[in-house]
């Protein structure tokens, strides 16, 4: 997980063609961090963090707020969707409820929504990044 960059304030970039910036809002409180993972494919998105190709750990500034910025060449032309989970315990998981109902906040590329019976689909979250470069997403809990 190569060239990337995140920070709650400021941005630190290196040289490169490609930057994408997620910002993270209406955390319900500032506890543990915010982890952004960014998937190329439909497989994995959004539940299995293994298969994303960049993943940012971020601290929650006092306006419940987060933002990280991803930089890389190797992501100019591909769809890309992005996965975010407020990690309130820090065990680095979703924590889920005895039927599997999230119990910690989370959100998706372009603000997708959950759909009846499971998580946002990868074609409702997609987006291209040569076109898109700024996603304002809403934490859901």
């Amino acid at each position: 997980m190569k060239h990337l960059i995140l920070t709650s304030f400021g941005v630190f970039l290196t040289h490169s063609a490609f930057a994408l910036t997620i910002e993270v809002t209406d955390l319900n409180n500032i506890k543990g961090s915010v982890i952004c993972y960014l998937y190329t494919a439909e497989k994995g998105f959004p539940d299995d963090p293994a298969k994303a190709k960049f993943k940012a750990t971020m601290t929650i500034s006092v306006d419940k707020k987060a933002t990280c910025v991803i930089e890389s060449p190797e992501l100019q032309g591909e769809e890309v969707a992005i996965s975010v989970l407020h990690d309130e315990d820090g065990n680095g998981e979703m924590k889920l409820n005895f039927i599997g109902i999230p119990k910690e906040g989370w959100a998706a590329s372009n603000n997708a929504k959950a759909q009846t019976f499971g998580p946002p689909k990868y074609e409702e979250a997609k987006f291209d990044p040569r076109k898109v470069t700024q996603q304002t997403l809403k934490m859901n809990y």
